[in-house]
């Protein structure tokens, strides 16, 4: 997919826009970031150059979606060729065996990307609301997509629930959602 950084046009394997891409930077911008899910890098590099660090969990063995490969190689050679290695930290595994070794409310954003069906989403958040401050910033990719419903549904669901941790989610751009943390 083609994507732009910097005004250049680049080449690699990823799922974001550009408009999603920027949305990103400008969410993340000098904040301490969890992304959960990096594939190949373009929304860890999009988050790493506005962040103040990006903490990346993924266990790059692919899914259901995408397959399975062997994404980290490609990954960690991204992140160099994109100048952004030292803004960001690789925890490699799945989001089980990863995100309890993190400490609670530490992070400023949390960027969910990872399996795309129902039970997935539904485990993720419930395992980053434990890591994002209150106040923060969740951010869910994928969400109006017809080809990852579970996505979609899952926040249709969490919309409904008046016990909520979350302020109204807000779509955009592209197939982006956000919401507010808050407990």
């Amino acid at each position: 997919m083609d994507f732009i950084f910097a005004g250049i046009r680049h080449n690699f394997p990823g799922m974001l826009t550009e408009r999603e891409g920027e949305f990103l930077a400008d969410m993340c911008r000098d904040k301490f970031v969890l992304e959960l899910g990096s594939y190949t890098g373009m929304s860890t590099i999009s988050i790493a150059r506005t962040a103040r660090h990006v903490v990346a969990c993924d266990w790059h063995g692919g899914d259901a979606h995408i397959g399975a490969q062997d994404t980290l190689a490609q990954l960690n050679a991204n992140l160099r060729r994109y100048e952004v290695r030292d803004k960001v930290t690789l925890l490699v595994g799945t989001f089980d065996v990863t995100l309890p070794l993190l400490s609670r409310a530490q992070f400023d954003v949390v960027y969910i990307d990872g399996a795309y069906d129902y039970d997935s989403v539904s485990h993720d958040t419930i395992e980053a609301e434990r890591l994002i401050k209150n106040g923060g910033v969740m951010i869910w990719h994928d969400a109006n997509n017809p080809k990852t419903p579970g996505v979609g549904e899952f926040l249709a669901n969490e919309m409904k629930d008046p016990n909520s941790f979350f302020t109204p989610i807000t779509f955009g751009p592209d197939r982006i959602a956000w919401a507010m943390f808050r407990n």
